[in-house]
């Protein structure tokens, strides 16, 4: 595995603004003009900080955190970099995190679900792409679905949407065609603690500052928060919650990042 050289920046400075110098242009050249310019003014005295660098014999970790949602309920909270996403039923900020779960939704064999396209209508279904549902039924499920499986919704429009097998294939638009509609009515329901971790791992992706720092993904009713910036154990980055229905692991911050080390830390401060 390659080596590694990791350098760590302690300023005074935002989180925010110290990732510019590396997220700026996407043009290598000007970012490391700008690293430069960070560096030069740290070891001149010019502005208060320190940089600890350090060598290591392996690819850096990230670390990262889980949050287990167990019922969210609306004012629940999690937090992480200082940022707290808020459970509410009518989200308007981008820290708000969509609660109201939607009610099962009954299509018609025949009438409302099309064998040929995998198709299925319903008016006002209040899905979107990436919601997670099971199927069930009183009578015959269509073929190439089964009972108590996970299923992706891909949505269409507000009254039509179709089922994917996997997340990857929902949003790539990849359905399930049915060679066979079923018999009776399809009932497609939301999974609740998943439905909510969704919206939680959504949102802190969708943050335009988290989003820089930290990426999340969902399994179940767990978010699992990875920190971005590799290297550095713990990243130091606040990861908790403030409610009993949501749990958290690690002690107040992400943690298991590594940077591979084989060489003693040497931090350079100048103006504390």
């Amino acid at each position: 595995m390659a080596n590694s050289l990791v350098i760590t920046v302690s300023s005074e400075r935002s989180v925010a603004d110290l990732a510019r110098y590396v997220r700026g242009t996407g043009e290598p050249r000007t970012e490391c003009i700008q690293l430069k310019e960070l560096f030069t003014r740290l070891a001149s005295g010019d502005e208060s900080g320190s940089f600890t660098v350090q060598t290591g014999s392996s690819a850096p970790v990230a670390a990262s955190g889980t949050w287990t949602v167990v019922s969210a309920i609306a004012t629940d909270e999690a937090d992480v970099g200082g940022v707290a996403f808020t459970y509410t039923a009518t989200p308007t900020l981008e820290t708000d995190v969509m609660v109201t779960v939607p009610t099962a939704v009954v299509i018609a064999s025949g009438a409302n679900l099309s064998a040929t396209t995998g198709i299925m209508t319903s008016s006002a279904h209040g899905l979107v792409t990436g919601d997670l549902v099971r199927v069930s039924t009183g009578t015959t499920l269509p073929t190439g679905f089964a009972a108590s499986t996970d299923y992706w919704v891909i949505k269409l429009s507000s009254s039509t949407f179709k089922i994917a097998s996997s997340m990857a294939n929902a949003l790539a638009n990849i359905p399930i065609i049915p060679s066979t509609g079923g018999t009776g009515n399809q009932t497609f329901t939301v999974t609740i603690n998943t439905y909510t971790a969704s919206k939680l791992a959504a949102a802190v992706n969708a943050h335009s500052t988290i989003s820089k720092i930290v990426a999340a993904t969902y399994a179940a009713n767990v978010v699992t928060v990875t920190a971005l910036q590799k290297g550095v154990v713990g990243n130091f980055i606040p990861f908790t919650d403030q409610d009993s229905t949501i749990t958290s692991s690690g002690s107040g911050y992400l943690t298991g990042g590594t940077g591979g080390a084989t060489s003693a830390p040497v931090t350079y401060a100048r103006g504390l």
